[in-house]
C-alpha cells in the first residue's frame, strides 16, 4: 500500500540570503503558518509554423523559470518582523526585552529588503525557492479572531532542498479582543483620540511594486527591482454611531478630501504587540446603512497617501517582541 503525504506532515522554514538568488540553509522554522504555495515556474512554448501539416506543432523550447509563493497565517510578534523586513527593510531592534522593531514605508532611499530562500516540505519531500522577495502584503483582522497576514512573493527559481534540523519556537499569537483604535485628522498627531466605537474589522494591503526582471542569456531572472509603492489601501468596519456618523457626514458633505492618521494596535502583554499607523484619503463615500450581525455598521476605505505633518510619510508599523535577532 502506498503511504501518501498529508499536508500535516509539511513544515515551512527561512534564511536570509546575503546575496539574491544564492540559497542558504534555513534559520527558522516558520510558526503559526496556515498556507504556504510554492510554485515553480518554468514555461515553455511551442513555434506556431507553416509546415503544411495538420500537427498541433514540431518545435519547442523553454522560455522562462522563477518561482512565486503565497504565504498566510497568524500574526504573531516574534514572526511577524520576518514579512515586515521583506516589506519595508531590515529593521535593527532597540530596547533590550523587550525589543522594538519599527518600521518606516520608504520615502526617497531604497530599502534593503530581506531576501528569503523559502523552504518547503517534509524529509526528503522538499523545495526551496530561491530569491524570494515581497511583493504585496496584507495583514487584517475580524472581531472574535486572531489577526492574520499574507504575503506574495516572486523568486529566482524553485529547486530541490532540504530542512535544516530547527526546533519550534515559543510565539505569541495578537488576538482581536486586544484591538485598540485611534483615528486622528491629517497633519495631527497619530494615536492621540482613542475611539471607543465597535468595530468589526480591518484590513491594510500594500503593494510593494517590487518585482523580478528578465535577461537575455539566461532563463531565470536577472535579479529583482524596487518602485514605487502602489495599491495601498486601509478598510474598517465600525458601528454606525454618533462618531461614525459625523465621519459620514464629512465625506458626503464634500468640503474637501476626508483624510485621517489611523492607529490600530494589538497588545497581548507589554512585551509582546504589533502597531499599524496609517495616513490616508478617502476616495469614496461609504453607504451608511451596511449591516454586520443584526447592526447598522459604515465601511470606510482609505488611500494611503503621504502626511505632510509630524507623521511624515503613510505608513508605519512597530512590533515589540522578546526576540534581540531574528534567527
Amino acid at each position: 500500500m502506498p503511504t501518501p503525504l498529508i499536508p500535516d506532515q509539511l513544515i515551512v522554514q527561512v534564511g536570509k540570503e546575503t546575496t539574491w538568488g544564492t540559497p542558504v540553509s534555513a534559520t527558522a522554522k516558520l510558526m503559526g503558518i496556515e498556507q504556504c504555495d510554492l510554485e515553480p515556474i518554468v514555461d515553455a512554448a511551442q513555434v506556431d509554423e507553416m509546415r503544411g501539416s495538420q500537427q498541433p506543432a514540431y518545435l519547442s523550447n523553454l522560455t522562462k523559470v522563477g518561482a512565486k509563493a503565497r504565504i498566510s497565517g497568524v500574526v504573531t510578534s516574534e514572526d511577524i518582523p520576518y514579512w515586515q523586513d521583506a516589506l519595508f527593510g531590515i529593521a535593527t531592534p532597540t530596547g533590550a526585552n523587550p525589543y522594538t522593531y519599527a518600521y518606516t514605508a520608504p520615502s526617497t532611499t531604497l530599502p534593503t529588503a530581506r531576501v528569503q530562500t523559502l523552504i518547503k516540505g517534509s524529509g526528503s519531500n522538499t523545495y526551496k525557492g530561491e530569491g524570494m522577495v515581497l511583493t504585496d502584503f496584507e495583514i487584517s483582522c475580524k472581531a472574535n479572531e486572531p489577526w492574520k497576514f499574507m504575503a506574495n512573493l516572486v523568486g529566482e527559481e524553485v529547486s530541490t532542498g532540504s530542512l535544516a534540523a530547527l526546533s519550534d519556537r515559543t510565539v505569541n499569537v495578537i488576538n482581536g479582543n486586544t484591538n485598540t483604535l485611534f483615528i486622528d485628522a491629517m497633519g495631527g498627531t497619530v494615536g492621540t483620540t482613542a475611539i471607543s466605537t465597535a468595530w468589526m474589522e480591518f484590513r491594510l494591503k500594500v503593494g510593494s511594486n517590487r518585482g523580478v526582471f528578465p535577461t537575455l542569456g539566461a532563463l531565470k531572472p536577472a535579479g529583482y527591482f524596487d518602485a514605487k509603492w502602489k495599491g495601498a489601501e486601509l478598510f474598517m468596519r465600525l458601528m454606525f454611531d454618533a462618531t461614525t456618523k459625523a465621519y459620514v457626514d464629512a465625506i458626503i458633505g464634500a468640503s474637501g478630501p476626508f483624510q485621517k492618521l489611523i492607529r490600530i494596535k494589538g497588545t497581548k502583554s507589554a512585551s509582546n504587540s504589533v502597531q499599524l499607523d496609517f495616513a490616508g484619503t478617502a476616495l469614496n463615500a461609504p453607504n451608511p446603512f451596511t449591516t454586520d450581525n443584526g447592526i447598522v455598521v459604515v465601511d470606510f476605505k482609505l488611500a494611503g497617501e503621504y502626511d505632510s505633518g509630524a507623521f511624515a510619510n503613510f505608513l508605519k508599523m512597530t512590533t515589540v517582541n522578546t526576540v534581540s535577532a531574528l534567527p
